[in-house]
């Protein structure tokens, strides 16, 4: 299972279970673009009670929170209601309600459920999460997921790899690709949002898309 992802790079923690686990990624970052740059850009993360064993520390690729025990306080039934709590709040909320400190809170408490439904052997289906997590499907709730998972903050991360390598980046695929999306990029000019111009370069460089992680917007126009 392919976990997480940011433009085209892998973050840690891979295995067979579910490579369809991929979809979620379009699903969440389509739905709710909230990551404003310059340049007009916004960037765009009922099963089986399965509660499984604490592999530890780094368990798997990295991960740090694989599949955790559930808090001590909690049990399987427990987490159940939860979830359904949560399920109820966004059909009368929709997104909206990821937005609530209580929902933020479950979605803590519940993190030992999420890893036992995403790792449940047969794989779910990513239509049977978004059922049954449609704030994992958010880019808050994806994002504080991975940090319980990898204990990695990713869009610090991100920023911080941006900001020391990004031009470095640039200037690599401006002097010596010869990659034909890659050089279509280079021909537009390279002025700007240095963030816009990497995730373009770089996708452009293993031959993906940017449909559904980048939404265009005029921002002279106001609502």
């Amino acid at each position: 299972m392919e976990l997480f992802r940011i433009g085209p790079a892998v973050a840690p923690c891979s295995d067979s279970r579910s490579k369809s686990w991929w979809a979620a990624t379009s699903g969440f970052v389509s739905e709710e673009p909230n990551i404003t740059y310059k340049g007009n850009l916004y960037l765009n993360p009922v099963l089986p009670h399965v509660i499984g064993p604490q592999h530890g520390p780094n368990d798997t690729y990295g991960c740090t929170g694989f599949q955790p025990e559930p808090p001590s306080d909690e049990t399987a039934d427990t987490l159940e209601e939860k979830r359904y709590r949560m399920e109820n709040i966004y059909k009368q909320e929709g997104l909206n309600g990821g937005k609530r400190a209580e929902v933020i809170n479950l979605m803590e408490k519940t993190y030992s459920l999420q890893r036992a439904h995403v790792n449940a052997m047969p794989a779910s289906s990513i239509e049977d999460l978004r059922i049954n997590w449609p704030y994992l499907f958010t880019q808050c709730g994806i994002y504080a997921h991975f940090v319980l998972l990898t204990d990695v903050k990713v869009m610090q991360v991100l920023e911080l790899s941006i900001e020391e390598c990004g031009q470095v980046i640039v200037e690599y695929f401006r002097t010596q690709s010869s990659h034909h999306g890659v050089q279509a990029i280079v021909s537009q000019g390279l002025d700007g949002d240095l963030t816009f111009h990497v995730v373009q370069l770089l996708m452009a460089h293993f031959g993906e898309s940017t449909d559904g992680l980048m939404i265009f917007a005029d921002v002279s126009i106001h609502h």
